[in-house]
């Protein structure tokens, strides 16, 4: 790490689907967000859908119907596949990053360091803020100290909801690109920058 890094913090800062993040600089400074892919993660993955490829079939034998277990399982090995390869999510993420970058009043993506992203590592512009699973998690809780610092950093739910709505219909019915696996733990407010999606191993 440290040859690739100025700053590299061992201390993981999130987790994701099959990894977890860490926070470090690059060496012009850059402050950056490294998600790393956990060991062994592959060949687990591989057991469980072989796992689930057998219970299927099992089932499938036994029900005469034409929407077939089987099929929804090899569907669902397809697109995990896609979300461990973080190189197709380095490329979702940077093919968004550069739709939207110059238009006004978009939910942003972070940009990709493809110099420092592989097959197993992606590295992505730090997004100052909090997810939108943090802050319901704090009015959940009544956190009131919370919920103030928000409301004086301009986050307001009846706008991030409507942005929301408005950005979804968009990315779906005009330009065929959009955020598949969209929840709350993948959205971030980054205050004056407004929102930012993260997480693009399904588009």
């Amino acid at each position: 790490a440290n040859a690739m890094f100025k700053q590299f913090k061992f201390d993981p800062i999130g987790s994701a689907s099959f990894g977890q993040v860490h926070e470090a600089y690059l060496k012009t400074g850059q402050k950056v967000a490294v998600k790393i892919q956990r060991p062994e993660i592959q060949a687990i993955v591989a057991r469980d859908i072989f796992l689930m490829k057998v219970f299927a079939k099992v089932l499938d034998a036994f029900m005469f119907s034409s929407n077939k277990l089987t099929n929804s399982v090899n569907e669902f090995e397809m697109w995990t596949n896609e979300e461990l390869d973080y190189v197709k999510e380095a490329e979702y993420t940077q093919e968004f990053y550069n739709k939207t970058k110059n238009q006004y009043n978009r939910i942003k993506a972070p940009r990709v360091y493809g110099k420092f992203t592989s097959k197993r590592i992606i590295t992505q512009e730090f997004i100052e803020g909090f997810t939108i699973a943090k802050y319901l998690q704090a009015r959940r809780n009544k956190d009131k100290s919370f919920l103030a610092r928000a409301k004086k950093q301009g986050f307001s739910e009846k706008k991030v909801a409507n942005k929301l709505l408005l950005d979804g219909m968009k990315q779906v019915y005009l330009e065929g690109i959009y955020h598949a696996d969209l929840h709350p733990a993948n959205i971030i407010f980054s205050g004056k920058r407004g929102l930012y999606y993260i997480d693009f191993g399904i588009s």
